[in-house]
Formats: structure tokens, sequence, C-alpha cells
């Protein structure tokens, strides 16, 4: 009779137990499937070019803008892939690198056109608002792009941002150098003297990067730190890209005191490694009512492949306010 009874109450507990743990397994498929769908990509056509983004996650929009000028987006990955769990992620390569096939000269070479080519893609993505998240040489372009279009902006994330005028610049170039070792001074100088670099080669594009962003990281022994290598397009471009905005749109530059005109939620992110100085880019949030500022210890300028889960941390708990 215990024996039966036993059986009975277990005959009666299983349908419940096997119900929740059927629910447990859907859940955690659901989550599975959040993460692992793939990514989708597309060109969009704009008046002088063509630009390539890549959609991952789901929820509110999160545009990432890459650095360089003339880099591949490549580089964020894998440490900023935890984001796509809660954001929908957006991706687009600058005109000239990637796919993103356009016209490169002194006309589009610009600050204001890197702008509104954003704009052409949150056009046609039908983004009525959306985060943006700029790094390096993209915190410009997300600055600028909220200066014209503030009412697109829901936030603002300036990861390892350069300074919002030429002096910060000019301080980067002097901290490179100094940690410019002979031997890798060595090894930029056969580079850029050989034909592959002039004609924009990817392997000697992609050499040279190697050797400058050893500058540029915590530890230049940790391999995952440096940026992944790029095309062969982006390559051609590279040396255009890097002389037409950085030596000639940001030679004489400063909106720093534009800043006080941004008001929405900012976040700024920085190694104290960094070889553009932290204590630069805190004077700079001051001039942003509200920001926020989360210093990285052990960091460079690739907080997402640096520091990735402190980084990630940071971006979830500013956007979740």
């Amino acid at each position: 009779m215990i024996f039966q009874r036993k059986q009975i109450r277990i005959n009666k507990i299983m349908p419940m137990v096997l119900l929740l743990l059927s629910f447990l397994w859907l859940a955690a498929c659901n989550q599975t499937q959040k993460i692992s769908d793939p990514p989708r990509s597309g060109l969009v056509q704009l008046a002088t070019t063509q630009l390539e983004y890549e959609i991952m996650g789901s929820g509110e929009p999160l545009v990432i803008i890459h650095g360089g000028p003339g880099l591949e987006f490549g580089y964020f990955m894998p440490g900023i892939l935890e984001l796509a769990k809660h954001y929908q992620l957006i991706f687009y390569h600058q005109r000239g690198t990637g796919k993103s096939v356009g016209l490169l000269d002194s006309t589009t070479l610009t600050i204001d056109q890197f702008v509104e080519d954003l704009e052409g893609l949150r056009s046609h993505l039908k983004l009525d608002k959306m985060h943006l998240l700029g790094h390096s040489w993209g915190g410009v372009l997300n600055v600028n792009y909220t200066l014209k279009y503030p009412g697109r902006v829901s936030s603002l994330i300036l990861a390892s941002s350069v300074g919002m005028n030429t002096g910060s610049l000019t301080s980067l170039g002097e901290n490179i150098a100094a940690r410019t070792t002979p031997e890798i001074a060595e090894a930029l100088t056969l580079i850029t003297i050989s034909p592959e670099f002039a004609t924009g080669d990817s392997s000697a594009i992609n050499a040279y990067l190697t050797q400058v962003f050893k500058t540029y990281v915590s530890d230049p022994q940790a391999p995952s730190a440096l940026p992944k290598k790029m095309g062969a397009y982006s390559s051609s471009n590279f040396l255009k890209l890097y002389g037409g905005l950085i030596g000639k749109e940001l030679a004489d530059y400063d909106i720093q005191n534009r800043l006080l005109e941004i008001s929405c939620p900012t976040l700024f992110i920085h190694g104290e490694d960094d070889p553009m100085p932290v204590e630069m880019l805190e004077d700079m949030a001051q001039n942003i009512v509200g920001s926020s500022f989360k210093r990285l210890a052990k960091t460079g300028h690739f907080p997402f492949a640096e520091s990735p889960e402190l980084t990630n941390q940071a971006i979830l708990e500013f956007l979740s306010k």
C-alpha cells in the first residue's frame, strides 16, 4: 500500500515536472536562438557610395561606428557580441572599407559627408532613434552626428574616443612615439619604404598596422588585443582615408565647446593605458552635462578586445538606466 501511494504521488507529479522541464528547455532554446540567429547583412545605395551593414541581436538599435579611419568593424568581434543578447547591434563599413565602395575625393572625404552617410543608413533602416557607439575615430563621427541630428540619438557612447580638438591628436602622436621601440621603428621603416605599402597592398598595410597597434594596447604580447587583418579593398584605401580625414579634416579642428550642446545621456569608456590620455577625455566629459565616465585599468585603445567583460558591463549598466 505504501508503495502504491508513493507510486500514485509520483504519477501525479511527473507530468508537472515534465511540463516544467519543457518550459525550461523552450526558454533555453529561445535564448540560444536570440544569440545564434545568423546576422542579417545588406547594402544601401546612397548618392556617392554604397554602405555595407550587418545586423545581429534584437531590441533597441545600437549602431556601432568603427575607428580608423579606414579600419573594418571586424575588430569588435567577438568581444562586443555579449551586447547582442540585449540590443540590436548594427555595424556598418564606412565608405572606402569592407564592401562600402564609393567616391573618395576631396568632396567626400569630410566629416560632414561621413555624418551624412550615417544618416543615409539610418533612413534606409527606418530607425526613428538609435543609440550610438563610436570607437576611436568613430567618436568624432558620433559626436558630429549627434550635434547635427540630436533628435535621432537616444544615447551616446564614446569608447576610447579621440579628443575633439587637434591638440588631443598631438598628445596621441607624442605618446605613440614614446612607446615605439627600436624594433617597432625598424619594422615600420622597412614596411613604409616598400612599393607595396605605397600602393596599399593588403599584406603591407596589415603588417604596418600590426606594428603600430603594438603601441596602442596595454599588453602588446597579447595577440587577441590587436585588430584583425583587413581586406584588399580597405587596405587599398587606407592611406587615402587616413590622410584625407585625419591629415586634412582634423589638422585644424576644435569642437570642444560645442559639446555643451549635447543633452542626451552620454557614456565615456577609456583605458588607463590608452595612448590618448585618459585625463584629456575626462576633461572633455566635463563639457557634457550629466555624462558618465568609466576608466578601465590595464586597458589600452581596444577595450572590446582587452577588457570585454568590463566594457560590456559598463555599457549595459548605462543603457539600462
